[in-house]
């Protein structure tokens, strides 16, 4: 694969994450994957384990695209399955509506 459609579509991905629909959601992903890895030092301030933060991002990231994997898979089988049934059932449809104007058109007694 050609190295600039590589960092294309990883530049498309950025672009896709801070898109208006995605934006409203940000602070409940970062709440999530940050809760987790919440202490306190001696001081009473908060900390936050970065190792502990990174490996749940890892790990959330790897479920989306999971998830999202598994809906290409489905589709793409419910796809092969039925695609021969799909345009049988289109090619009736087409000579049903020609027949059907064939009819209208006073021609079939």
């Amino acid at each position: 694969m050609n190295v600039s459609v590589v960092i294309s579509m990883f530049v498309e991905g950025l672009v896709s994450f801070f898109s208006p629909c995605i934006i409203p959601v940000l602070p409940l992903y970062l709440g999530y994957l940050a809760s987790g890895a919440k202490s306190k030092d001696e001081n009473g301030n908060v900390v936050y384990n970065r190792l502990k933060v990174f490996v749940t991002t890892c790990f959330f990231v790897l479920g989306i695209s999971f998830a999202i994997l598994l809906l290409g898979v489905s589709v793409s089988l419910f796809n092969n399955l039925f695609a021969d049934y799909f345009v049988c059932w289109i090619f009736s449809f087409n000579y049903i509506w020609s027949l059907y104007s064939w009819c209208n058109q006073g021609t079939f007694v």
